[in-house]
């Protein structure tokens, strides 16, 4: 509630408000899935959809708090034009695409919100089939959301590194670490738990 206050009264920009209460509600509603995931276990895959989708529309619009604090994307490539800037990667293959414009980036960082709701459609159908989570089936779909999460979050991590020095003003990269540590250990432990599942080293209904 105090955070909803600061960001009511002290942040005029609409858009930039918009997205602050967005991120603010990250932790909240995700503690409420899991409570929920908790009480009704057969709903739990679907609270975990929910958080899952969550957090990855979190990590989207971070970004956007970025650009809007930056003066928009407009401006910012305009900013990086000038300053003959670009968004350089060092780990092949995606130091090929340092040419890309921002949009391009943006677009990267995307797929994972659809890849991951995509693979939850699916491992829930799979689920109501076989009854079971003991299937090879989750576990690829696992492994095939981490590489996507983690693509999508190295994109993320280079374009919030753009213009470092106006973002430290506002503390950017104090929000973008918790959107990005919140993310991490969602889907990291959901992953090991799925893997310990698979090798039998944990117990599942």
């Amino acid at each position: 509630l105090l955070q909803f206050f600061h960001i009511y009264k002290y942040i005029s920009v609409i858009r930039l408000k918009n997205n602050m209460y967005y991120l603010i509600f990250l932790n909240p509603i995700s503690s409420l899935c899991c409570f929920f995931g908790m009480v009704s276990p057969r709903n739990a895959a679907f609270m975990y959809g929910v958080i899952l989708s969550y957090h990855m529309l979190a990590i989207r619009i971070a970004l956007d708090v970025m650009f809007n604090i930056n003066g928009g994307r407009v401006t910012l490539s305009k900013m990086l034009t000038m300053n003959n800037e670009k968004i350089k990667f060092t780990f092949f293959p995606f130091c090929l695409f340092y040419n890309l414009n921002i949009s391009r980036f943006e677009m990267v960082v995307s797929q994972t919100c659809v890849i991951r709701i995509v693979l939850m459609i699916v491992d829930i159908c799979v689920y109501r089939e076989i009854g079971t989570l003991n299937n090879g089936w989750f576990f690829v779909s696992h492994i095939l959301s981490v590489i996507s999460t983690t693509i999508a979050l190295y994109f993320s991590y280079a374009i919030s590194g753009v213009n470092r020095e106006n973002s430290k003003k506002f503390r950017f990269q104090y929000l973008f670490m918790m959107v990005d540590w919140s993310q991490t250990l969602i889907t990291f432990q959901k992953t090991g738990f799925d893997i310990l599942s698979f090798l039998k080293l944990y117990p599942t209904f």
